[in-house]
């Protein structure tokens, strides 16, 4: 496994770790993450089974095109920046790198509100678009959360959220018992994000950044320019990304209507809440096995990609076996067309699960123009499978197109680009320790421990 290119111009003075203070472990920070999902998806997801009852499948396919927007805009002002700060956010001079990613992100911002009002302007669109503006003019705030992610004190930003996600889940329900409209349930999908950052930046001021370095234009342009140019292909690559998993909802959409859009995703919801949590725990893992060496790193990736194949195997299994019942009993009758759709959409859940996984490989290796490519080849597979099962299919066509497109994009494309075919054989030997009895035993060794993280030296932290 080859490593990142080393980055030896960057202007990063020296600092003691030990002055790093309020660093938290693997496990820890993996335990809240665990426990906040499971708090969080039965408040928003009992919340949203009220939202999605009482709109119904045509209102609730308006409501989540508008969840995909959102979703599209949070990868835009994120510009890839989280994971490159989550890669070098342990390193020496993280003050520095800090105020280089607030300063880009302030220019994201106003490009992107410059961008949003021009588009509000032009196009008739409804009004519950112009809340995408506040998620917009909060997402420089980013940077705290980034802060506290890189010392695994995910213990502090669960308990935020799942206050967060309790208060609004309740407030959500109360919107759809008053009978109010699209326009009121849209904003408290957006609140989460702008309230966890102000939040977050109040509390940013107790982090010591282990010391106070005098931030030179010049030094700071160099640290800017270094971190543009490493998330520029992590944030196309993402978009891509997430513009291949929005496909299926763009085209059903288009192709089926805002009825078709709405039983597709209320079935997909399920899902989602899995790739969130998988997503969540790559951002945990990330700085800590940046730290390790080749041999290190590529063992602990095995040992992911099995558990995370066993966990979604396990889920698949629930999801797929009990869809009639899940669906009647979530949404009521009226969606019970959801249900074949859902017990297509688990078939694709262990492909989703460990393509998403998989793109640790790329963050380690500094592989980011074959993520990019990863990307655009499986948006392409995403889009084809779509337009040619959608029509036929309806909602269920475009099940089925997820289904091909994630099985291709977990192991056919990285087979097929030479800088990450050790990657893919790394997951095809993570299948295979299914049926090796032995290899069961990797579940004991991410199990909680009460070890903290040893501080790195400087050779396993330059940037």
């Amino acid at each position: 496994m080859s490593s990142a290119p080393p980055q030896a111009t960057l202007p990063l003075p020296s600092a003691n770790p030990a002055t790093r203070k309020g660093a938290g472990t693997i496990s820890h920070s993996i335990l809240w993450l665990v426990a906040e999902r499971i708090v969080t998806t039965f408040a928003v997801f009992g919340s949203n089974v009220i939202v999605i009852r009482h709109l119904g499948p045509e209102d609730f396919g308006h409501l989540a095109l508008f969840q995909v927007a959102l979703a599209i805009l949070t990868i835009c002002t994120d510009f890839g920046l989280r994971r490159v700060f989550l890669s070098v956010g342990r390193s020496r001079g993280l003050a520095l790198i800090t105020a280089a990613t607030l300063r880009l992100k302030l220019i994201l911002a106003v490009l992107a509100s410059l961008a949003l009002l021009a588009a509000l302007s032009l196009f008739q669109v409804p009004r519950e678009y112009g809340l995408l503006l506040a998620v917009i003019l909060a997402s420089p705030l980013d940077v705290h959360v980034y802060r506290f992610e890189a010392r695994l004190r995910n213990d502090l930003l669960a308990r935020i959220r799942v206050a967060m996600a309790l208060l609004l889940a309740g407030f959500r329900v109360g919107l759809c018992w008053s009978d109010q409209g699209l326009a009121a349930i849209a904003a408290t999908y957006v609140l989460p994000a702008v309230a966890l950052n102000l939040i977050v930046a109040a509390l940013g001021r107790r982090l010591d950044d282990g010391g106070d370095f005098r931030a030179t234009p010049r030094r700071l342009r160099r640290i800017e320019a270094y971190l543009a140019r490493r998330s520029l292909w992590g944030f196309a690559a993402a978009l891509v990304q997430q513009l291949a998993w929005r496909t299926d909802q763009l085209l059903v959409r288009h192709l089926g209507g805002p009825e078709d859009l709405g039983l597709y995703a209320a079935a997909y919801k399920f899902i989602e809440q899995m790739l969130i949590l998988v997503m969540m725990v790559n951002g945990i893992l990330l700085p800590a096995l940046s730290r390790r060496s080749t041999a290190t790193t590529e063992a602990g990736l095995r040992d992911i990609y099995f558990v995370a194949l066993l966990g979604a195997l396990a889920a698949a299994l629930i999801l797929g076996g009990g869809a009639p019942w899940i669906i009647r009993w979530a949404f009521g009758a009226e969606f019970a067309p959801a249900a074949q759709v859902l017990a297509i959409l688990a078939l694709a859940l262990p492909g989703l699960v460990l393509a998403t996984v998989g793109t640790l490989y790329y963050s380690l290796t500094g592989a980011d123009a074959q993520m990019l490519w990863r990307a655009l080849t499986g948006l392409l597979l995403a889009g084809l499978a779509c337009a040619l099962l959608i029509p036929p299919f309806g909602a269920v066509g475009a099940a089925w197109s997820v289904v091909a497109s994630q099985c291709l994009a977990a192991f056919v494309i990285d087979a097929l680009i030479p800088a990450t075919r050790r990657n893919n054989t790394l997951k095809l030997q993570a299948v295979a320790d299914l049926l090796r009895p032995a290899r069961y035993r990797a579940i004991v060794h991410l199990l909680p421990r009460r070890t903290p993280i040893s501080s790195p030296t400087p050779q396993e932290t330059e940037p």
